[in-house]
């Protein structure tokens, strides 16, 4: 409703929000063209077999949309008793804009408000929720969200109710049924977005902590082969060839969340949330651990002397070089672990962190021992995350990356991994 809403009665908003442009319907249909050729043009693995196009004009017509779910703690946040509210929206991928004006709210309830039946406990005892359960809360909202998603497909007004209850052909559903929602325009999910809890735990995928940690390989822990081990990134590694094919992913499951019937959505669709796996995720990791280093190995005075002096370098390199996010201070207590078993993990938001890493490079370099082999590993870890950083910055409003900066983004995420 809402895709027809704003094509028949807010024309320029609709091409804007779905499209990206305050131009014409031509300019529109171009940018759809160009989006999905790009697509076939590096051989984009969502793009096999797809049944949108068994329509010969599927390019200038679907609009690729993204899906995002997560859920925040929003009441005694950080206290005894904290709840989380389970958002569930979706965008097209193509939109330019604030997030509150591009991104449209599906359904969202509090993680205490679902009903659902559970199976035997698991290894860690924990309860697993059964996903196709008709008595509980989740089938009954997606029921009515997957009916919504199929006519939005179609591109048309539906002929049933989210039941399957046909319209009376006089009714005003059944009058609109089977015209066009947008004048031939249709909406097709070819993105899912999320971070790594939300795909277990909302979407039923593997967990990262599990034997078998991955949505897109058979690589696992210590069961598995040493050069299919999920934490081994040399050149040598088996399981960079081992990439599921879609019968080969379907096969690792014995069933799925409902956005998953749709036989056109699957691995190839998870998009793993750049912010909370990289920038909340690693690279607090990777940054904490340096400046760990810097302060209790590298440098000779007490800790706290030399944190105060490198925080004074990184405040001078945001000064000369006008960062766009900064931290307003580092101390000890934001990166150093209570036990020794324990990484250090520097905390913060995620576009703190993001640009804080060219700052630690320019700290290492000035303070480290370049002839020392450790030191030099570190360096190269450091360069190559900027590197990775910066192609991802450089092409944040394109479509798609292009080949040649998909290769070297993968070269340096490779850097980065085996380094570190």
């Amino acid at each position: 409703e809402l895709l027809a809403y704003y094509f028949k009665e807010h024309s320029s908003m609709f091409f804007k929000l779905y499209m990206g442009t305050d131009g014409t319907k031509d300019d529109a249909t171009n940018i759809l063209h160009e989006f999905w050729s790009q697509g076939e043009d590096l051989d984009d693995p969502g793009l096999h077999d797809h049944p949108m196009k068994q329509n010969p004009s599927w390019k200038t017509t679907y609009i690729p949309m993204a899906l995002h779910g997560d859920a925040v703690p929003v009441i005694k946040v950080g206290k005894a008793g904290t709840k989380s509210f389970d958002v569930t929206s979706i965008s097209p991928l193509m939109a330019v804009g604030q997030t509150k004006i591009i991104k449209q709210l599906v359904c969202a309830l509090f993680e205490k408000s679902k009903y659902f039946k559970l199976l035997q406990e698991n290894a860690k005892r924990q309860n697993q929720q059964v996903i196709h359960d008709h008595d509980t809360t989740m089938w009954h909202i997606w029921r009515v969200i997957m009916w919504s998603l199929h006519y939005a497909f179609l591109g048309i007004w539906p002929y049933t109710d989210h039941t399957g209850r046909v319209y009376d052909p006089k009714s005003p559903e059944g009058q609109k049924a089977g015209h066009d929602l947008a004048n031939g325009f249709c909406l097709v999910v070819f993105a899912l977005k999320g971070d790594l809890d939300h795909l277990t735990k909302a979407w039923g995928l593997r967990s990262y902590g599990s034997q078998f940690p991955c949505q897109w390989c058979p690589c696992g822990r210590k069961q598995v082969a040493p050069l299919m081990r999920f934490n081994y990134f040399g050149s040598d590694a088996e399981w960079k060839d081992k990439f599921y094919s879609v019968s080969e992913w379907r096969n690792v499951y014995t069933s799925f969340f409902y956005i998953f019937e749709m036989q056109f959505i699957t691995h190839h669709n998870i998009e793993p949330d750049e912010l909370h796996v990289m920038h909340l995720g690693t690279s607090m990791y990777m940054l904490g651990s340096v400046l760990s280093m810097l302060v209790t190995m590298i440098l000779e005075d007490t800790i706290e002397t030399n944190m105060e002096h490198v925080w004074d370098m990184i405040s001078d390199y945001y000064t000369h070089n006008s960062m766009i996010t900064q931290y307003t201070n580092i101390d000890l207590n934001m990166f150093q672990s209570d036990g020794a078993k324990k990484m250090p993990k520097l905390s913060g938001k995620g576009a703190e962190i993001k640009d804080l890493v060219p700052a630690v490079l320019h700290v290492w370099k000035e303070l480290s021992d370049h002839t020392l082999f450790e030191h030099q590993l570190v360096e190269s870890m450091l360069q190559a995350q900027c590197a990775l950083q910066d192609i991802l910055a450089e092409y944040k409003d394109s479509m798609r990356l292009p080949a040649d900066a998909c290769s070297n983004l993968v070269q340096y995420t490779d850097i980065v991994l085996v380094c570190y």
